[in-house]
């Protein structure tokens, strides 16, 4: 299955107005490989746990995007996400300086809590995505509250274990190449060092099994096998987005997760690792863009092509 990616995106949508309930924060502002500036502004709500941070930006249909291991950034893809559609964007209690909340202490409380917020601040049918750690949880949500869920995209979702495991980066730079094949494609880093060592240790709070900070697997997860177990209940159109390089998570894994989500269409992308909206910005964007618009006709080419590659 092929896609253009020779499209422009349009300009940068208007600042999103407030909610009466939610407090207008600081705003975050990144300019992508399209050479256009689009802001998310940064708001706070409080939930039944407690207080949470979540950014948005756009217009249109809402999807909700939940983050990685890395806490939340504004990549180039998630921007051009934001030409289409409302894009809502949550931190995982924990991340990026804020609090972790008592009683929020794994994938099912998580997924109870962003549903909390999408009955607040969204208030109808979104679609969802994740990426890496935020797909897991993405997966969890269509399990355990799939009612106002429309598609499901899932960008190299961790925590199952199927098949050999990625070998164990040795080095630095191993991990470097792990994560990112086009580095070239990366933006600055924003976050300070004390940030990103306490979002790796946070990691831990919503594993199964504790992961000691600094620990050669802490960006790779445990094996959800509860997960695992599920997914053939999940019900969504889904989207399962895996780049070629990616020496986070395998292919069985993805194969895996692929034939047991009743209605999962898997894409392997081209020269991208794990972090492929960073390697790969254009073509996720349009590939997320392409299914979330068209629905089941974007399933239309699969029984041409089984073995879909784009890049």
């Amino acid at each position: 299955m092929v896609f253009s990616t020779g499209t422009d995106i349009k300009a940068a949508s208007n600042f999103l107005r407030g909610d009466p309930e939610c407090d207008f924060g600081l705003s975050m502002t990144i300019v992508g490989n399209y050479g256009v500036a689009m802001e998310f502004s940064e708001l706070k709500i409080n939930l039944s746990a407690g207080p949470v941070t979540y950014h948005v930006a756009g217009d249109g249909e809402p999807v909700l995007c939940l983050h990685g291991g890395g806490g939340f950034r504004s990549t180039a893809a998630l921007t051009a996400l934001a030409e289409e559609y409302q894009v809502f964007a949550p931190v995982t209690p924990g991340f990026d300086t804020t609090p972790i909340l008592d009683g929020v202490d794994s994938m099912q409380t998580l997924a109870k809590l962003w549903g909390e917020l999408a009955d607040k601040v969204i208030k109808q049918r979104y679609h969802l995505l994740g990426h890496s750690f935020g797909g897991r949880l993405a997966a969890w949500m269509a399990v355990l509250i799939p009612d106002q869920i429309g598609q499901l995209v899932l960008e190299a979702p961790s925590g199952i274990l199927h098949g050999p495991p990625p070998p164990v980066p040795d080095s630095l730079e191993a991990l470097h190449r792990a994560l990112i094949f086009r580095p070239e494609n990366a933006p600055p880093e924003t976050k300070s060092p004390e940030i990103l060592a306490q979002n790796r240790e946070t990691l831990s709070h919503y594993y199964l099994e504790p992961v000691v900070p600094g620990a050669k697997r802490v960006m790779f997860g445990d094996n959800d096998t509860a997960l695992a177990d599920r997914l053939a209940e999940i019900d969504r159109l889904t989207l399962i987005l895996y780049g070629t390089k990616d020496g986070a998570v395998s292919t069985d894994s993805m194969r895996f997760i692929e034939q047991s989500i009743p209605r999962a269409f898997l894409i392997d992308v081209e020269d991208a690792a794990h972090a492929i909206e960073i390697d790969q910005p254009k073509i996720v964007s349009e590939l997320v863009v392409a299914f979330l618009s068209t629905g089941e006709a974007f399933f239309a080419d699969r029984a041409r092509s089984p073995n879909a590659k784009v890049g």
